[in-house]
């Protein structure tokens, strides 16, 4: 988006929202360049990590260099008994660390986990 106009846009934002009596409505905080049309603030990246931590995978989710030692092709369905369902869902939650801990790498090109992140984020 063009600086000027994400510039009127953040007065416009603020004008009105004082009318309405919605004080300190925009925050500041860091945020960091990747290209030239993506950029991602500090809280943008708080939400989407946390999104990809908390959200189940499915087997075609799995993407990314890191991988879960523990698990053993329990990305599927789960399985009756309630050992098997426990075993599956700590399995799940090591695959997303490993998801989240690729995207928070800044040295490969991960943006594509950062966007889904961010997409998670929104519909939770």
């Amino acid at each position: 988006m063009n600086p000027t106009i994400k510039r009127k846009f953040k007065e416009k934002i603020i004008n009105v929202a004082s009318e309405f009596g919605l004080n300190d409505i925009m925050m500041t905080c860091f945020s960091r360049q990747y290209d030239a049309k993506t950029q991602l603030s500090a809280t943008d990246m708080a939400y989407a990590i946390s999104a990809l931590l908390e959200t189940p995978l499915t087997a075609t989710d799995s993407d990314g260099e890191n991988t879960n030692p523990n698990a053993m092709g329990a990305i599927g369905g789960f399985t009756s008994g309630k050992e098997n369902c426990l075993e599956e869902i700590t399995n799940r939650l090591h695959d997303n660390f490993w998801v989240a801990y690729d995207a928070l790498d800044l040295g490969q090109n991960n943006t594509f986990l950062l966007r889904r992140g961010i997409s998670l984020a929104k519909d939770m």
